[in-house]
């Protein structure tokens, strides 16, 4: 990178500003701070103009926005480069391939410098210098000067409002945890695993999330009967087990508030590289003694007793007064903990020990699971009651205890209905994901998407061989893909089928993609799946899941199964069809035969079908066709009790006599049963007895 680019200074964590060499820059209309603040957080990285206008504008892009980022890019260029000649070609916002590039030194971004902050104090953090971290958490908070990205537009600000919102909470946290307890102690004299923290540090506020707690009473007093037993010398093991936003951390603390001798730890992927860490920081607060004798043990050479050691100290802890710890996220834990834990369970009934661990829902060390399943519509309708601003409509609440499937995260961001707010809380549970996984979620998404506009008719799933057909993939490497995510608790695999555990997830994941790319994705699935004969059913759906085009070639796979298909799903070839008939890029006499098709399924669901049977009726030379829906039409008619319409189109029909006699005599027929008031015989009526 050039040197004329480190004058320049971003500035997100408050009112965007931008500066080069001290002077401040004039940056303009709201939308082009958004597209700059879109390409300073991908400082580095190509973007393109789909991503831009997905991110600034979101699903409502109006047909300019294109365009409008063409002006928007090159305002900014002048604004940034004022030197460069206007054919020039741009150094600090560089174009190409329908991509756009920030080019600037990551240390030029406020935000970017606040995160390689905290990376830098939990480095200092596992070395145990807490002075160290103490400064870099100051440095980071030092940072902000307001709102992030204040009234910046579109949904990608407000995403990552929220995001470094909870990020500068947890910053503020730990300044306090580091300031007023242990935490800011460090000792400096020996090597440590991880460094003693304060009582606050692990646990959440209580009473900030007390939502979480709805519909979780049996399990509180669970845990909290447990701990008043340990305190009588009968111990035991739990393990809270819950998906990712079902309230687990929420619903420890509150069970083990106010008690005495509670050590608290969080897993994480730091955790995982020190031996018996989260052990040691999980005492540091209960005992810091303790916690001092774990840190040595864990940095002895021949640690090859350090399991039963370790066991041993802790034991020795809760003889001397009872004593609690807790595990969040154990299965982020390093090895030596989990073996740890484990080996305390043998015999823990006759000590003063309570451990407590939190888990994803695939298990973890032996012991008595405290399983928290989905609230109930009913806990979940108190929830979102509670955390709506206003009472939310039946319909809305109906979707949201529909989307949330139960989980209190979900319910209560939905419920809140902040801009921007629901799709952060998912892109956070995605965010840990590996690329190859998101991307199988959003083939599950979409290859079930058809779900989401039939609110609770059907779980959001596909079956993994047909997510690999339609991805072109080899079925091993998406069934290895998807593994993270039923690992994490977003989905279920059962043999072949993927499910998502949450519609919320699904929505986001296919609402989240930029239109065109979602119309794009639909189509391809859907003639990949026709390639290989997939269900066709499935493949009708890919095309009403999106606002897909249809043309001669779907127009003649489709009538080549429309009469199986409309015994298998007749709703949604009833909505293809329909579909079919408006598009004009579909041949006339395709059209003809799928609008007939499409008469015949109306009829058959008792759906009126008068004006598509005359449409076909007024089109076609087939005596045999024209009669079927002149029928159809009156039918129709009859069904609706207008008789007149109805006899009007069967007199018509045989006063011109064009159609078979097969037909003719079922129009009689009807003609016969048709309530009608006395008249004097004319030609019509002798035309209908002849």
């Amino acid at each position: 990178m050039s040197a004329e680019h480190e004058g320049i200074d971003l500035r997100l964590l408050g009112p965007v500003r931008v500066s080069r060499d001290g002077t401040e820059i004039a940056l303009g209309s709201a939308r082009r701070t958004a597209v700059l603040c879109v390409l300073a957080l991908h400082a580095g990285r190509a973007v393109s103009r789909e991503q831009l206008v997905a991110a600034v504008w979101g699903e409502d892009a109006p047909a300019s926005a294109t365009a409008n980022v063409y002006t928007y890019v090159s305002a900014l260029r002048q604004a940034l480069e004022p030197a460069r000649g206007r054919w020039a070609t741009g150094q600090l916002l560089t174009s190409g391939g329908g991509t756009y590039e920030l080019r600037v030194r990551p240390e030029s971004i406020d935000v970017l410098r606040f995160e390689a902050l905290r990376e830098t104090a939990r480095e200092h953090r596992a070395a145990g210098d807490a002075a160290a971290e103490l400064a870099a958490v100051r440095a980071a908070l030092e940072l902000w000067d307001g709102e992030p990205m204040a009234g910046v537009p579109g949904p990608f600000a407000a995403a990552q409002r929220l995001r470094l919102a909870e990020l500068r909470l947890a910053t503020a946290e730990r300044l306090a945890a580091l300031t007023t307890g242990t935490g800011g102690a460090g000792p400096r004299d020996r090597p440590q695993a991880r460094p003693p923290v304060s009582p606050s540090s692990g646990r959440p506020p209580v009473a900030r999330q007390r939502l979480f707690l709805v519909g979780r009473t049996q399990e509180v007093r669970r845990l909290r009967r447990a701990a008043t037993e340990a305190r009588h010398g009968r111990g035991s093991s739990l393990r809270v087990e819950g998906g990712p936003g079902s309230g687990k951390t929420v619903l420890v603390a509150a069970a083990l508030d106010g008690l005495a001798r509670v050590g608290w730890a969080v897993g994480d992927e730091l955790a995982q590289r020190v031996p018996l860490g989260l052990l040691a920081e999980c005492a540091a607060d209960a005992d810091p003694p303790l916690a001092e004798r774990l840190q040595a043990l864990a940095v002895e050479e021949h640690a090859g007793d350090r399991v039963q050691r370790a066991a041993a100290l802790i034991r020795d802890a809760a003889a001397g007064a009872p004593l609690i710890l807790v595990a969040d996220d154990l299965h982020w834990a390093d090895p030596d903990t989990v073996r740890v834990w484990s080996a305390l369970a043998t015999g823990i009934g006759r000590t003063s020990l309570l451990l407590v661990a939190t888990t994803r829902q695939n298990g973890g060390p032996a012991a008595d699971v405290v399983a928290l399943p989905p609230l109930d519509a009913g806990a979940a309708t108190a929830l979102i009651r509670a955390a709506a601003a206003e009472p939310p409509e039946p319909q809305r609440l109906a979707r949201i205890v529909d989307d949330a499937g139960g989980n209190p995260y979900y319910l209560r961001h939905l419920a809140e209905d902040r801009p921007g707010a629901t799709a952060a809380a998912v892109g956070a549970h995605l965010a840990s994901l590996p690329e190859a996984t998101r991307t199988a979620l959003r083939g599950v998404a979409f290859l079930g998407a058809y779900a989401l506009s039939r609110p609770g008719a059907r779980p959001v799933a596909c079956a993994v061989s047909e997510l690999a057909v339609a991805g072109d993939r080899d079925p091993d490497e998406v069934a290895a893909a998807l593994a993270p995510a039923r690992d994490g608790g977003l989905i279920v695999i059962d043999g072949d089928r993927a499910e998502f555990r949450h519609r919320v997830v699904a929505r986001t994941l296919h609402e989240g993609t930029p239109g065109a790319l979602r119309t794009a994705l639909h189509r391809s699935f859907a003639d990949r799946l026709a390639a290989e004969e997939g269900r066709p059913e499935l493949i009708v759906e890919q095309l009403l899941a999106g606002d897909v085009p249809l043309d001669d070639t779907i127009a003649a796979w489709l009538l080549a199964r429309v009469e199986p298909l409309a015994w298998l799903a007749p709703q949604p070839v009833v909505a293809v069809l329909q579909r079919a008939r408006a598009h004009h890029a579909v041949s006339p006499a395709r059209r003809l035969t799928l609008t007939a098709w499409l008469a015949r399924l109306l009829l058959r669901e008792r759906r009126n079908a008068a004006a598509e049977a005359g449409w076909v009726a007024a089109r076609t030379s087939d005596p045999e066709l024209e009669g079927e829906m002149r029928w159809i039409a009156a039918r129709s008619h009859e069904e609706r009790g207008r008789f007149e319409a109805a006899a009007e189109i069967a007199r018509a029909a045989l006063r011109e006599q064009r159609i078979t006699p097969f037909w003719a005599e079922a129009l009689r027929t009807l003609l016969a049963r048709i309530p009608r008031p006395a008249a004097t015989p004319g030609p019509a009526l002798a035309a209908e007895r002849s």
